[in-house]
């Protein structure tokens, strides 16, 4: 809970009464457990709250009483006369301060006070003990966070040589740490605040114990040095004290992140409370007990290093011996350059725990030190002693009982040797039973005999299986070959009855064809003219069909001849009388009021193609100041929103953002992928990747590169990179060198798919129905069938997709919306696409060759699978919206 109390510029201490009248609700955080009090939700006093509504109290009262009331739960804190905390009033707490920030609530008779008591349990326990830090608790204003009280208890410093201080800034729970860059109001309760009063020919020097270095204040700076340079504390009143250099004129300020030099005399000088304390065990050799001399700035640290590198040398050499020898103190010490002669140890340890102590204190720094490392010497082997009797007992017992109780004193010494915990070990005494050190030692060794035999046996055991598991595998291999060699004369019988049955069969065969030739050679000129017939009457039928316009489904049989593809003539086309400015003043105008005129959406996307569409968006929002494709996506929804999105995208961001929609999400739509990225030109290629990386801040190519797999993705990959020939000219003989090569790479059991892909990815559509038409007449069979039948679902679609536009983009984008327009609903994304992306390319082919493929026309079909203002623009983009009437 230490923090730097925060808005709080006075450096005036608060008094109790001042936590009393405050208006804020309180709260009061124990110091040991670090919980609040609080009145919990079955009405019980408690010390287990955190944060919440609980843990606040509206404080009322006098210096004689007070009366806490819970903000949530009502009840008024107190206690009655069984001395138990109670919420129900009745006798009411006395609130004093304890001098170091913190408050206790104490009865009317002073003889008890409110503590935790563990568990987060509060009692009404006895202070003939003194005030432990289970009945301190920090006073907390809501809002604002700790407000420490001092009161009349401030303690007041002697500052004489060798007092030991922390220094707590009047406005702050935090007491002050010192480094190199100098002091700030950030220490807690470990080590690092503590400070050492040195006095030296008359004057006062700051030893900061934990970093071994003196405060050193003068010409404006502050920080730590191995001499450091002369202080003063200037009694401001209140036992308060600032602290200023040796000329008197410069102070300081300290805050919880750092410290800044002002004059002596200024109102900001932060004024300081020193709370004496004593240093713990574990430092008080680290504390100097004088000046160092002027040998060197780290020459009394070098000084100290020797020291502590010659005491823990015998310790190390001490671990390694097996038994301990105490005859010789200099074996621990390192005193044997010493000319004083040492205490007894010895008698020292056989006295009291009290008496020890005091012995203790009364030694040189060396002999305290020696002393230590000796007693936990004695300590260890004790213990080892200890241990070793009971593991005698247990041996003649005959039990495995553990000694836990021994274990954890060991682990206690091993990780924590303190005072206490080796006294507690020297104190006890040594137990008095007697225990047979030889009859041990026999059962011991019996024990190892035993353990041994046992081992010796369990090793026969264990080779006796691994020599029976030996033979069963040798039987086992012996039986799997005789299996093996019973199968093959079964399989070269089966062979040969095989090979006999197939004789006889094509024996039979001759037979009949011999007592049948006579039939078939009366019949022969019969079927040949039902043949030719029925040839006359196919080729008449397909005739007819081309005639009209039908589609021919291709199969093994079916040959498209080759064709120049007609000039492709798109239904949207640039407008000369297009206003960018008045169609600008016509959407806004929709957009006006309640519900959007769609009408007029409609008109304005319809006045002008693709790239005169684009201008609307910088006119838009240089004339409103706002992008004009986010008020279309707030004004108009649903199909017909969507479809106007997509009629103000550029034809590469419209790829893009069709290609991330099929991407996203749960698996891939390969038909999206297929449909952009086979049918579009290498420029187009290239500005779809620029887009969808300016869009999306990923490759396109890293993106296909990870949703798809195999050949099909090799084939994507190759197209992506926009080296297509887009050419005219038809090299014939390369049209049959590579149909021949396409014939190769489908025959036999597998399918060489690099020579389909280097063939359809890279010619340009003349050369590959040049291709096409040689296959066809080499295999007999279309490459379309050839495809579909070799390859797997995606890549044959890909590589079909290419060939076909090839041949006549017009009829595969007719394909494409007659399934789009097929069975219950519609496809909506994809007729919107075809539609947006063939409008301004090929749209009056399309719908031209539309009849032929669905029976229908391309406006009877949107007619009737879409409706509203959705129909209006797709009739529209292919050319068959009249406008509406005015």
């Amino acid at each position: 809970f230490f923090h730097f109390k925060k808005n709080n510029n006075n450096d005036t201490m608060p008094s109790l009464q001042d936590l009393i009248d405050s208006p804020k609700a309180v709260k009061f955080v124990n110091k040991m457990n670090q919980k609040s009090l609080r009145i919990n939700p079955k009405g019980k006093v408690d010390c287990r709250g955190r944060s919440g509504k609980l843990v606040w109290f509206d404080v009322s009262g006098d210096a004689s009483w007070v009366s806490l009331v819970s903000k949530k739960k009502g009840g008024s804190l107190g206690y009655n006369n069984s001395r138990k905390a109670t919420n129900d009033g009745g006798t009411q707490f006395v609130l004093k301060t304890h001098g170091d920030g913190s408050v206790y609530f104490a009865t009317q008779d002073g003889t008890r006070a409110l503590g935790h008591i563990g568990g987060g349990k509060i009692g009404v326990t006895s202070t003939q003990c003194g005030i432990v830090d289970g009945m301190l608790f920090t006073p907390s204003l809501k809002g604002e966070g700790a407000f420490p009280l001092f009161g009349d208890d401030a303690p007041s410093p002697s500052f004489s040589h060798g007092d030991t201080f922390r220094i707590k800034p009047v406005n702050s729970l935090r007491f002050l740490v010192f480094t190199r860059s100098g002091g700030k109001a950030a220490g807690g309760k470990g080590p690092f605040p503590f400070m050492k009063i040195i006095e030296h020919e008359g004057c006062t020097y700051i030893n900061v114990v934990k970093n071994k270095k003196f405060l050193f204040f003068q010409d404006g700076t502050m920080t730590l040095s191995p001499t450091g340079s002369p202080v003063s504390f200037r009694d401001v009143g209140n036992n308060q004290y600032i602290l200023v250099d040796a000329s008197g004129n410069s102070s300081v300020r300290f805050t919880a992140t750092g410290h800044f030099v002002v004059p002596a005399n200024s109102p900001r000088a932060s004024k300081l409370l020193l709370l004496p304390k004593a240093l713990p065990p574990n430092m008080q050799n680290k504390a100097f007990d004088s000046l160092p001399s002027q040998e060197g700035p780290y020459a009394s640290n070098n000084r100290r290093r020797r020291k502590r590198i010659q005491l823990r040398a015998p310790v190390q050499q001490e671990e390694e011996e097996e038994e301990s020898d105490f005859s010789d103190l200099s074996d621990i010490c390192d005193i044997s350059d010493s000319d004083e002669e040492l205490p007894n140890f010895d008698e020292i340890i056989s006295l009291d725990r009290q008496q020890r102590r005091e012995q203790v204190m009364a030694m040189r720094p060396k002999e305290r030190t020696a002393f230590k490392k000796y007693a936990k010497a004695r300590a260890e082997e004790k213990l080892r002693q200890k241990l070793q009797r009971h593991h005698n007992r247990q041996l003649i017992a005959g039990t495995h009982e553990e000694p836990t109780d021994l274990f954890k004193v060991e682990d206690q010494l091993e990780s924590t040797p303190t005072d206490d915990v080796i006294d507690n070990i020297l104190d006890e005494e040594v137990s008095d039973d007697d225990v047979d050190a030889e009859e041990a030692s026999r059962l011991e060794e019996e024990a190892a005999r035993l353990n041994e035999e046992m081992q010796q046996k369990m090793k026969e055991e264990m080779e006796a299986m691994q020599r029976q598991m030996a033979e069963s595998r040798a039987a086992m291999i012996a039986e799997r070959e005789a299996l093996r060699q019973q199968q093959a004369e079964m399989r070269k019988k089966m062979e040969e009855d095989l090979a006999r049955m197939a004789e006889e069969a094509a024996q039979q065969q001759e037979e009949e064809e011999e007592e049948d030739s006579d039939v078939e050679d009366s019949d022969v000129e019969e079927e040949d003219e039902d043949e030719d017939e029925e040839d006359d009457q196919e080729d008449e039928k397909e005739s007819a069909l081309m005639e009209a316009g039908e589609a021919i489904e291709l199969n093994e049989n079916t040959i498209e001849k080759s064709i120049e593809l007609p000039p492709m003539e798109g239904t949207v086309k640039e407008k000369d009388d297009f206003n960018g400015e008045e169609g600008i003043a016509k959407l806004r105008k929709a957009f006006k009021g309640w519900g959007v005129d769609k009408d007029a959406v409609v008109e304005v996307m319809l006045s002008g193609n693709n790239e005169q569409r684009q201008t609307l968006h910088k006119l838009y929002k240089t004339m409103y100041g706002k992008p004009l494709q986010k008020s279309l996506k707030s004004e108009v929804g649903k199909k017909s929103g969507r479809l106007v999105q997509a009629l103000m995208m550029t034809p590469a961001d419209y790829d893009a953002w069709s290609i991330k929609q099929a991407v996203g999400g749960l698996g891939t739509t390969d038909d999206t992928l297929i449909e952009i990225i086979a049918t579009r030109s290498n420029q187009q290629i290239l500005e779809i990747c620029a887009a969808y990386k300016t869009l999306y801040k990923k490759d396109l190519e890293d993106v296909i590169n990870s949703e798809t797999s195999g050949s099909y993705r090799r084939l994507l990959i190759s197209l992506l990179q926009g080296g297509r020939n887009e050419g005219d000219e038809v090299d014939e003989e390369l049209a049959a060198r590579e149909a021949e090569l396409l014939k190769n790479s489908t025959k036999g059991w597998s399918t060489d798919k690099s020579s389909l892909n280097q063939v359809i990815a890279l010619r340009n559509s003349a050369q590959l129905r040049a291709t096409c038409n040689k296959y066809l007449e080499i295999a007999g069979v279309d490459i379309t069938y050839t495809l579909k039948k070799r390859l797997s679902s995606h890549l044959a679609k890909g590589m079909i997709a290419i060939v076909q536009c090839a041949r006549n983009p017009a009829r595969y984008f007719s394909e494409k919306i007659r399934r789009a327009c097929k069975g219950l609903g519609v496809r909506d994304e994809m007729l919107m696409r075809i539609v947006v992306s063939r409008c301004e390319t090929d749209m009056v082919q399309i719908k031209e060759l539309y009849p032929s493929i669905a029976g229908k026309t391309l406006a009877k079909a949107i007619q009737e699978e879409t409706t509203g203002h959705y129909e209006d623009l797709l009739l529209g983009l292919i050319g068959e919206f009249e406008g509406y009437s005015k």
